[in-house]
């Protein structure tokens, strides 16, 4: 059996349980709230802290008796979610992900965002919610030199519709911080000072990550799940490794099992090139390099990255950087 509910009808159905056990759960003077779940759901909490940064952080530590479909078409917020499952196995829109030690940001744009939770299943986790106005003031100094792609288009005034980053492994050292952050040990000011570095921290740590391995993020239409991008990304490591004599289409798309169209418009989408204009590119960062270390000839340098030409190198090479490998070289 599966038990579709809105957000709204489904944040109600948790505050009255809530409220039915605890009277005193929802106060005016309540800056931590711990939401049962009801039966009818399964067993567990949501714990909603809000810290004095302005950040509002979620404690999650539930199971589910069946499947549990969440409508967010009206929901509407202000924050950006930065979230980071030790367990979950859940589907967002058309991308289905078992979660575990992975995080990934939604942007504020929810709309149209249908969430289905497995039943049977433990989810244990926390979420950051930050403010956006908040966050684009604290990043306005270096938002557009260091950070990716992806964490932009979700920031974008111009992203008009859901936006989900690709979900990442995270590292032991942001499961120790989540671990910490979930058996805080304090109570009062000190809980709110230590849970607001912790929540920074992790903020931290996940920038780190998500600078190191650039991903895209899905939108509300995208027709790619997470296997289709991993394959692509398997595609582009199988490119880089073999560049000096690389499969053909038909046969990187056989290797990483996906069709040739959906490998190319793979490509388009998460590089922002075919699979010939990445391998080009590839092959000239390497020459480039090649060239700086000013120990072989360029017509070697040619034959090595897999042109059996040295005018259409040259050629290449030029369109790429705007000289020739001989100018490139006595510049470098």
């Amino acid at each position: 059996m599966t038990i579709n509910l809105s957000s709204l009808d489904f944040w109600d159905l948790l505050e009255n349980y809530t409220l039915a056990e605890n009277p005193q759960s929802f106060n005016d003077e309540n800056t931590e709230i711990t939401m049962l779940y009801p039966p009818l759901l399964g067993e567990g909490y949501k714990q909603h802290i809000w810290l004095n940064s302005g950040i509002k952080l979620t404690i999650h530590s539930y199971q589910l008796n069946q499947d549990l479909i969440i409508d967010n078409s009206n929901e509407e917020t202000d924050c950006i979610e930065f979230a980071f499952k030790l367990k979950s196995d859940c589907q967002i829109n058309n991308h289905y992900f078992n979660f575990n030690k992975y995080s990934y940001i939604i942007g504020k744009h929810r709309q149209g965002a249908i969430v289905k939770y497995q039943g049977n299943s433990v989810n244990k986790g926390v979420d950051i919610h930050l403010d956006i106005n908040k966050f684009s003031d604290f990043l306005e100094n270096s938002y557009e030199q260091n950070f990716p792609p992806c964490l932009k288009s979700i920031l974008s005034q111009e992203q008009k519709n859901f936006s989900l980053s690709y979900p990442l492994k995270f590292s032991s050292a942001i499961e120790l911080v989540i671990k910490q952050i979930i058996n805080c040990p304090y109570q009062g000011l000190i809980k709110n000072i230590y849970l607001e570095g912790k929540s920074l921290e992790l903020i931290a740590l996940y920038f780190d990550l998500l600078i190191k391995c650039d991903r895209p993020y899905f939108s509300q239409t995208s027709s790619f799940n997470s296997s289709d991008v991993e394959a692509i990304y398997q595609a582009k490591e199988i490119i880089e490794k073999n560049f000096d004599n690389p499969p053909t289409l038909s046969d990187l798309a056989q290797q990483v099992r996906l069709s040739n169209r959906k490998l190319e418009q793979g490509f388009h989408q998460v590089f922002n090139t075919t699979v010939f204009g990445y391998l080009r590119q590839y092959r000239l960062k390497i020459a480039g390099e090649l060239l700086r270390e000013k120990k072989t000839n360029i017509s070697l340098i040619s034959s090595l990255v897999g042109y059996s030409s040295h005018s259409a190198f040259t050629k290449a090479f030029q369109k790429q950087f705007g000289v020739t490998p001989k100018i490139y070289q006595l510049l470098s």
